[in-house]
């Protein structure tokens, strides 16, 4: 009995110390990741979904963008707000297909001078790029048509105070597109342990949200729920893509 508490005791520290320390964890995690990953995936740091096994991933990502800019309804000259923008290779994607202003959001330094750079090497002039935490966002005093969080929100400590924050700064009617890694409803004491915690250590994500977690906070903060799906089967085929991917780079490294 004691071993299972220790065990669980060092769980429990080890998503107090993920929720203490996410910004220097996360940081640290892309200062390291973001090249290797780029080299590896592509310049879009989120999965694709694929409506077939057939598809191809850019095929694939061209469909969940198309799902994402849907979904947020922007028009020409609207503002948009891309949280944890990473690169800014989204951002521009954001402005270009719908006109719109963008401004990407991201606690990563080096993020945000790689954003700056990939937006002057693209041509997107209607993007610009801001080094801020997201818990603090409400800070801009800045309303937004449309505003984006794209596998982003895992990493985020306190839900609950991020999308109050966000939630300031939707014009009436505004939209907020969220994509995230969730976890089942109730896991058990073996899924808690063995599964979701190992896994938010190697990812550094403080927790996991549910999907009727985020219902709740999403509907605590004034925000009407227009759509919300599983999406777990169709991106099942991005981390088979990955592996090939890796083991191709891999394989193509000359060690002589």
């Amino acid at each position: 009995m004691s071993s299972t508490y220790n065990f669980y005791q060092q769980n429990h520290n080890g998503k107090q110390a993920r929720t203490a320390n996410y910004k220097k964890r996360v940081v640290a995690y892309y200062n390291i990741i973001t090249e290797p990953y780029r080299r590896f995936w592509g310049d879009y740091f989120h999965p694709a979904f694929f409506s077939s096994f057939r598809q191809t991933l850019s095929q694939a990502l061209e469909k969940t963008h198309d799902r994402f800019l849907g979904d947020a309804k922007l028009k020409p000259h609207d503002t948009a707000m891309d949280l944890g923008c990473g690169i800014g290779s989204f951002s521009c994607l954001i402005a270009e297909r719908t006109q719109s202003e963008v401004l990407g959001i991201d606690f990563n330094k080096l993020q945000i001078k790689k954003a700056k750079l990939y937006a002057n090497t693209r041509g997107c002039s209607q993007v610009s790029f801001i080094n801020m935490d997201i818990m603090n966002i409400a800070q801009l005093n800045r309303k937004f048509q449309a505003i984006f969080l794209i596998d982003v929100g895992c990493h985020l400590p306190y839900k609950e105070k991020a999308v109050a924050e966000i939630a300031k700064l939707l014009v009436p009617g505004g939209r907020l597109v969220i994509a995230d890694w969730l976890q089942k409803e109730n896991p058990n004491w073996f899924e808690q342990t063995l599964i979701l915690e190992p896994f938010c250590q190697a990812w550094h994500y403080p927790y996991m949200e549910s999907m009727n977690g985020y219902k709740n906070i999403l509907k605590a903060n004034g925000l009407k729920v227009i759509t919300a799906e599983d999406v777990s089967l169709k991106t099942r085929k991005n981390w088979g893509l990955f592996y090939d991917i890796a083991i191709k780079q891999i394989r193509s490294i000359n060690y002589s």
